[in-house]
Formats: C-alpha cells, structure tokens, sequence
C-alpha cells in the first residue's frame, strides 16, 4: 500500500510540474530580437521536459490502473 501511496504522490506532483510548464509555454514571447533568441531555445527546452513529464506521468497512470487492489 505504501508503494501505491507513493505512485499517487508522484502523480500529484508531475499533475504541479506540467501546470507549470503549460504556463510557462504559454507566456509571450520577447519582441527583442536578442532576448527572442534566448526565450526559443528556453522554450525548446522546457516543451521537451513538458514532453517528458507528461510521458512519465503516463507511465505512473499505467502503473496505477495496474496496481493490485
């Protein structure tokens, strides 16, 4: 049960961690076109680990539906 506890705690924060980065794919980008520059490969960056989030949390989902009861 501690196992199960532990997979649900883990969902609730990838639940935190993709809100945020939603966020922060969300926000405006600079019009100057050095910070512009910066803020793509930043937004690169965080739409991969946005990707990688939601894979593991596909994962836990999976491990939860599979979880004995």
């Amino acid at each position: 049960m501690e196992e199960k506890s532990k997979l649900e705690s883990e969902y609730q924060q990838l639940l935190v961690r993709i809100k945020h980065l939603e966020k922060d794919l969300q926000t405006p980008l600079s019009r100057d076109p050095e910070e512009l520059a910066v803020e793509l490969i930043n937004r690169n960056i965080t739409y991969s680990l946005y990707q990688v989030e939601k894979q593991n949390l596909q994962k836990i989902v999976n491990d939860l539906k599979n979880y004995p009861s």
